[in-house]
């Protein structure tokens, strides 16, 4: 058998408290609050001409 190219990383599941803190590390937002960026908005109205 050859050796392979890939590895397989050990992951394990995120509890409540890790998932809070990767929440407020990303900035403390988990919903949409139906605000795009500007520079969304200019980017999809350009494409449509």
């Amino acid at each position: 058998m050859t050796a392979s190219r890939f590895t397989v990383p050990t992951v394990r599941r995120a509890g409540k408290q890790s998932l809070a803190a990767a929440r407020e590390a990303g900035g403390g937002r988990n919903r949409w609050d139906g605000v795009l960026p500007i520079r969304t908005l200019v980017s999809v109205v350009g494409r449509r001409s």
